[in-house]
């Protein structure tokens, strides 16, 4: 990927298109039935209510940037100024949202358990090299870099999910963690579900390296955290990567473990070339791995043909107690990188509103949801980042969707290589 400027606006994209600026809103603002079109999920077997508290965790990294790097501290900052502008904060949601802050390092022993003791130790001893002066930062590869601040950023964005599985799946049995971190609130609800504003994101670092503007995979040290800090609670999770690009590095730190199902869709062809449907998992793990490559031009139609069609079907069968959303946002129209896909911020309502019915599904008839777990991954023009953002709390909040963007605007999407696509892989995966 060639450098492209940091985040910035695209003309004519305005982040509070139908949204405007207004007073903390009542926390009853339901979206109303007729909103959207009912996911197949909404079964009268298996309602599913809005995953109405949340907890959201700020890692968003300020020292780790690079001047004219797409991964730019910028995203963290207009993501959490969305979240004031729309009322989504614990100040205007008492008792509904709150806050986890501050810097959690985990023990290098959970980031080894992905990548093994030796990266670790190298990526570490590499950071605490470069020079401390401001602006200092060096390439680990073509399209990743590292500062002096990099290793705090890393790890305390896995330290943060790590964080927020701990809270989630506590709740989900009645209790409350032993020891919160200083900076939490202790008002806060039990949290039903999670979003961790974490950067730098995961997705594309392996076990053994950094890739694709990754150092750490958070996504997948959170699933192992999980399954061994609550093995009583947790015996299978799902990942779901809806990022415009593969998780290439969570696909591989997860490849042969049975007790992980991973789902991706992204581009068909697009970085790092990945993701292809023949690529099931490996050893014991065969089978829990489903990818979705689609094709250019897919947006808010195809992603959720593949929700419905692929990725509803088989975390259904695989019955996970905990679900974990790499949530990348460069699917979007105006994103900086232009990957070729055409969401929009509401396509990710849509999508975040699935994930909180899949949680209800999952949990069965009379129980409380499967806890949730969201992780920041891609999304580099900030505007059309931190209104997708909102979007997704607003969603697992049970609030409307407030993106007024006219998609009629957009290019048709390919319906009919979607739909082979989707038919391929349910024949691949027996859906």
């Amino acid at each position: 990927m060639a450098p492209l400027p940091a985040c910035h606006r695209a003309p004519g994209f305005n982040l509070f298109r139908g949204a405007r600026p207004r007073r903390c809103p009542a926390p009853t603002n339901a979206a109303p039935p007729s909103s959207s079109a009912p996911s197949p999920l909404t079964l009268s077997a298996f309602p599913a209510p809005p995953l109405a508290r949340l907890l959201i965790a700020g890692a968003g990294a300020p020292r780790h940037d690079r001047p004219g790097h797409p991964e730019c501290a910028a995203r963290a900052d207009a993501i959490e100024a969305g979240l004031v502008r729309a009322g989504l904060t614990p100040a205007c949601l008492p008792g509904v949202v709150g806050r986890l802050d501050g810097l959690i390092l985990p023990d290098s022993a959970a980031l080894a358990a992905v990548h093994g003791a030796s990266y670790i130790a190298a990526l570490e001893a590499r950071i605490a090299a470069i020079p401390r002066g401001a602006g200092e930062s060096v390439k680990l590869d073509a399209d990743t870099y590292a500062g002096p601040g990099s290793w705090d950023a890393a790890a305390g964005a896995a330290g943060a999910a790590m964080a927020l599985v701990d809270e989630v799946v506590a709740a989900a049995r009645g209790a409350t963690t032993s020891s919160p971190p200083a900076s939490s609130s202790s008002a806060r609800p039990p949290p039903l579900a999670g979003f961790g504003i974490t950067r730098p994101p995961g997705h594309h670092a392996g076990p053994g390296g950094p890739m694709g503007f990754c150092l750490l995979s958070t996504v997948a040290i959170a699933a192992r955290h999980a399954l061994t800090a609550h093995a009583d609670a947790v015996k299978r999770v799902l990942i779901i990567d809806w990022d415009v690009h593969h998780g290439n590095g969570t696909e591989d730190a997860t490849a042969a473990d049975p007790a992980i199902l991973f789902i991706s869709t992204h581009r068909d062809g697009a970085f790092p070339g990945t993701g292809k449907l023949g690529d099931v998992g490996t050893g014991d793990g065969e089978g829990t791995c489903i990818n979705i490559p689609l094709p250019g031009d897919s947006g808010r139609s195809a992603l959720l043909a593949a929700f419905d069609a692929v990725i509803a079907p088989a975390a259904l069968r695989f019955g996970p107690d905990l679900i974990l959303v790499s949530a990348g946002y460069d699917g979007h129209w105006a994103d900086s990188l232009q990957a070729g896909f055409q969401a929009t911020s509401g396509t990710y309502h849509a999508l975040s509103r699935r994930v909180a019915e899949l949680a209800g599904a999952c949990a069965g008839r009379g129980a409380p949801p499967v806890p949730v777990v969201l992780l920041l991954e891609g999304g580099y023009n900030c505007e059309a980042l931190s209104a997708s953002v909102n979007e997704t709390l607003r969603a697992l909040l049970g609030l409307a969707s407030a993106d007024g963007f006219d998609a009629s605007a957009l290019r048709d999407e390919p319906a009919d290589k979607v739909r082979a696509v989707l038919a391929e892989c349910k024949k691949v995966h027996g859906l």
